[in-house]
């Protein structure tokens, strides 16, 4: 279990940090001590963080692109604390290609999917072998060039006659 080293609070100007030593020790820390630029690179550094956690669970660009899109969308509403809309993830990639879709019409029949239908196509038998599909060629793309030489490595396998049915594949 991780100790818990300090409390932080936002407050109307800053931060505050209470750490737990045993004076519990306060750093406050007003944006008005700092300069506007070092201020403005707090807010970029927040805005990559709030935008990039925001896909953080993505499981396909296209999810981690409509994360970050959403949350953007809501930032420049004023919305700091609305959540990314869901987006079906891999699920859509699975219909748009079990059903000859583009990413966008499959999409359009995620968003209109009531809870109880996405949870039934999340189920769905053909559906899980498709992500399953997805899955593997993403992992695949992890290997490509990474210099694993399978072929080389089993090459003098083949021609042992201590490997049963030695076919070459």
């Amino acid at each position: 279990m991780a100790i818990k080293i300090a409390k932080k609070s936002k407050t109307a100007d800053g931060v505050t940090f209470q750490f737990a030593d045993v004076n519990n020790t306060i750093v406050h820390c007003p944006l008005k001590e700092l300069s506007e630029a070092m201020v403005l690179q707090l807010a970029i550094h927040g805005l990559a963080q709030k935008v990039g956690d925001s896909y953080s669970g993505a499981e396909s660009v296209a999810e981690g692109l409509a994360a970050a899109s959403s949350v953007w969308e809501n930032l420049k509403r004023g919305d700091f604390n609305a959540r990314a809309q869901g987006t079906g993830g891999m699920v859509v990639e699975a219909l748009a290609r079990l059903k000859s879709l583009t990413m966008d019409e499959a999409q359009e029949l995620w968003n209109a999917a009531s809870d109880e239908q996405r949870e039934t196509l999340k189920k769905n038998p053909r559906v899980k072998a498709m992500i399953d599909i997805i899955k593997g060629e993403r992992a695949s793309k992890f290997v490509d060039g990474t210099g694993d030489d399978l072929d080389g490595m089993l090459s003098g396998l083949w021609d042992s006659k201590e490997v049963k049915g030695n076919k070459k594949k």
